[in-house]
């Protein structure tokens, strides 16, 4: 389509500006924007004679693990890390009570840096409330917990071939990253989101502060993100 041309023409502006582009694919019509502009390459959109795609020298093209069929050729699976997730996101995504939120905040407390999913399902096995009644709250958490881990989206480290997601690496100057969240359902989909924009914005605030990167300086990053009703309810 003319959007997707558009759009393409946009990220290549940015990177050439030496911006890190971040693409949220919904659709999976991004996987090829490394590619210089085909007749087929970007969803049947021909080339703009003013402006034509040129291609891109620097592209990653990243797919949650929970993403089942349809990986790109180059494209790399990863991980969400647990302990990476901010347990107030997390807790708001599987819509905890209030109860079920701080046994969660207890579980995690408990844990060293770079728990994983597995160990915080444990944990909230272990520990008690100060009440003291725990009803049916632990078991209501611990399925929801256990959803999440059946999801495959978050850090396995039984396989050591798909690695957790590391932010930072999306954020070097020019690169341009291809998140492709097509074909996932909305919860995995919803927490991959999650996960990537809370990450993003911790970024984008170092940027504003002056943060160094580990190469130098931090780029400004643009996110591009088509068809935000699908993330968002009208309410939100």
């Amino acid at each position: 389509s003319g959007k997707s041309n558009s759009t393409q023409v946009l990220v290549e502006e940015a990177s050439a500006a030496g911006w890190a582009v971040v693409v949220i694919d919904v659709e999976g019509e991004y996987v090829k924007i490394g590619q210089a502009a085909k007749s087929d390459a970007m969803g049947g959109a021909g080339p703009d004679p003013e402006r034509p795609p040129r291609g891109l020298d620097d592209v990653q093209v990243l797919l949650p693990a929970a993403k089942k069929r349809g990986k790109p050729k180059g494209a790399r699976l990863f991980t969400v890390p647990a302990s990476g997730f901010p347990l107030e996101l997390l807790g708001g995504l599987i819509e905890v009570s209030e109860a079920q939120r701080r046994l969660l905040h207890r579980a995690a407390h408990t844990l060293p840096d770079g728990y994983s999913l597995e160990e915080l399902i444990t944990a909230v096995t272990g520990v008690w409330l100060d009440d003291g009644r725990q009803g049916s709250t632990r078991e209501i958490l611990l399925n929801r917990l256990e959803l999440l881990a059946r999801t495959g989206l978050f850090d396995d480290r039984t396989n050591r071939q798909v690695v957790p997601l590391d932010v930072d690496e999306l954020v070097a100057p020019g690169r341009v990253t291809v998140i492709d969240v097509s074909d996932l359902n909305d919860r995995t989909r919803n927490l991959t989101l999650g996960y990537v924009l809370q990450s993003l914005f911790q970024v984008v605030e170092g940027v504003a502060r002056g943060k160094m990167h580990a190469n130098g300086p931090r780029p400004p990053v643009m996110l591009v993100m088509e068809e935000v009703q699908t993330f968002f309810g009208a309410s939100d």
